[in-house]
């Protein structure tokens, strides 16, 4: 059996102190490898991504609450107004079987929207500004908040 160790040959390096040495720093080395593989390119620049598309949500949120900001004050009786947007998940690239470029873009759904506003607690504007916003984002309106 050539290149083979046999089981009396494998008991005699482990009696050796100098073999059980660099057994031990070989298996420290693959460990020490295995971890730093976990350390790799591709995941720094996932997680780049990630911050990109936060940034590109953030900014769609805003951009959101700008709109809906320019709307609403139309509304009579709603004074100052500040708006939160907040959205269930960010944009995403559809693709089709074996197209490697994306076919079309989801945009994210909204999962809330606040509204602060002076008429806030006058019931008709709570009201009209519910159903706008209801309208406007074809959400619930149990996901909408209207305070003062």
């Amino acid at each position: 059996m050539n290149g083979i160790l046999k089981i009396n040959e494998i008991k005699e390096l482990f009696r050796s102190e100098k073999s059980i040495k660099i057994i031990l720093i070989a298996g420290a080395a693959v460990i020490l490898l295995i971890a730093f593989s976990g350390l790799s390119s591709d995941k720094n620049i996932r997680t780049g991504n990630m911050l990109f598309e936060y940034e590109k949500q953030a900014e769609y949120e805003e951009a959101l609450e700008r709109k809906l900001g320019e709307v609403l004050s139309e509304i009579e009786g709603i004074g100052e107004i500040n708006i939160m947007v907040t959205l269930d998940s960010s944009e995403e690239n559809m693709y089709e079987k074996n197209n490697d470029e994306p076919t079309y873009v989801k945009t994210p759904t909204i999962r809330g929207v606040i509204v602060v506003c002076d008429g806030g607690d006058n019931i008709i504007v709570r009201e009209k500004v519910i159903t706008a916003v209801a309208g406007a984002f074809g959400i619930s309106t149990t996901r909408i908040s209207v305070i003062r």
